[in-house]
């Protein structure tokens, strides 16, 4: 038997405000994005080149709906969550996809007010 671990942890910004959205079940989720800068020594030039990550999060349940109260654009937050990869198929008929993360637990870094705690957790 082996061990499967799918965690991944990370922070960033905010790219927008969240918006809570309801299922047709009534179930409440929350889709943002997070900028993750990584900041790359240029080996040429010897300066610093700024390189940026952005991640599609979804929240859901109580999370959703706290991080959708007390998160806005630019915020500072960390993110605890499950990869996933979602699919879609571009204007040509072709098979796309992307990485992204369904969150356990978002908070805001400690320069923002109020860290945000998962549900049941």
């Amino acid at each position: 038997m082996s061990l499967r671990i799918n965690h991944i942890m990370f922070s960033g910004h905010l790219g927008d405000t969240p918006e809570i959205r309801y299922t047709h079940g009534g179930s409440a989720y929350a889709k943002f994005s997070v900028a993750i800068n990584n900041d790359k020594k240029n080996r040429s030039t010897e300066s610093w080149d700024k390189d940026t990550i952005w991640v599609k999060v979804t929240a859901w349940g109580d999370m959703a709906e706290r991080v959708g109260e007390n998160c806005q654009k630019g915020d500072s937050v960390v993110v605890l969550g499950r990869l996933d990869q979602g699919e879609w198929t571009d204007d040509q008929g072709n098979k796309r996809n992307h990485p992204s993360v369904n969150a356990f637990n978002v908070q805001k870094e400690k320069s923002s007010e109020g860290a945000l705690s998962s549900a049941g957790a």
